[in-house]
């Protein structure tokens, strides 16, 4: 049996940041967290997100920048739009939508992201 992971989606102008910032400060990611960077979260789609599930990720977490720190203007409204969507098909197919998660973030909040991925579910 394999070991449960995460997968972090994240905007590489706040969540890699706020990766990068973990690193500098002695600090990783848990091992079971997988992270890939998005060029911006308007990247999303939503075939990626039902792969990494089917891949077998327990979780989720889209990483993305807050409303109006966007380069991109809307990324996160449109990462938002594409969570959505999941939650949708999710739910039609009688999984529980929890496990794909949204955080908007800034470049400055390392800590909190570490606490997404290290909370039980």
């Amino acid at each position: 049996m394999t070991q449960p992971w995460i997968a972090v989606l994240g905007c590489a102008h706040s969540a890699q940041v706020a990766v990068d910032e973990l690193q500098r400060r002695g600090v990783s990611l848990p091992a079971h967290v997988r992270f890939t960077a998005l060029r911006c979260g308007a990247e999303l789609d939503e075939l990626r997100v039902l792969e990494l599930l089917e891949q077998g990720a327990e979780r989720v977490l889209v990483c993305v920048c807050c409303d109006g720190a966007c380069r991109s203007v809307s990324g996160g409204q449109w990462a938002e739009q594409r969570v959505r969507a999941v939650h949708d098909i999710l739910t039609e197919l009688g999984l529980d939508p929890a496990c794909v998660e949204l955080h908007k973030m800034a470049p400055n909040m390392p800590m909190d992201l570490l606490a997404w991925t290290t909370r039980s579910t």
